[in-house]
């Protein structure tokens, strides 16, 4: 199975991720935006996001396939990704359309490339605050963390089994969901 784990900045994704790749069991991608900004120190800026999304998007393409057929021959029981492609139409102001228009693309199809989409609720304000200088890709303060995050969860919130975990409970009970719901894709 691929399954995505997304949301927006700061919602635990790379965390619940490292914790699950411990198990070995799993092939874990992680997110290609961190690596094309914190890496190579190419960033979306205005007038140079359509091409930063088309380059991210391509990349994430690349990974995804090579992650798959990596899994198959490892013999791993499924595919976590940090984000997938259908995440770069929340940083088009245009939404959708324009993300499908500039990477020639369609939601379906984009959608149709994963089993299951794990979308996690951004932190409070306070653990954002605490949290946001861990990743040096980060640059969002929490309203535009917020935002972004809601952007996320539209865009993805149609996929066939998309599932939306809050911060309901705490941070334990949101790792226990998302590893509930993985786990049963897993089975």
């Amino acid at each position: 199975p691929r399954i995505v784990i997304t949301g927006g900045p700061c919602s635990g994704k790379s965390t619940i991720m490292d914790s699950m790749r411990l198990k070995g069991d799993l092939h874990c991608v992680p997110e290609v935006a961190t690596i094309v900004i914190g890496q190579l120190g190419i960033k979306p800026k205005k007038g140079f996001n359509k091409k930063f999304q088309r380059f991210v998007h391509s990349t994430q393409r690349l990974f995804e396939t090579t992650s798959i057929q990596y899994a198959v021959i490892e013999g791993k029981r499924g595919i976590l990704f940090d984000r997938g492609t259908v995440d770069g139409a929340a940083y088009f102001d245009g939404g959708v359309k324009e993300f499908e228009d500039v990477i020639k693309t369609r939601l379906d199809y984009e959608y149709s490339q994963y089993d299951l989409v794990v979308c996690l609720d951004v932190p409070p304000e306070d653990i954002y605050e605490a949290c946001r200088n861990n990743n040096r890709a980060r640059f969002e303060d929490y309203q535009q963390a917020r935002k972004l995050g809601d952007r996320i969860k539209e865009v993805w919130q149609n996929h066939p089994n998309f599932v939306f975990i809050s911060n309901d409970g705490g941070w334990d009970e949101k790792v226990r969901k998302t590893k509930e719901v993985i786990n049963k894709v897993l089975k």
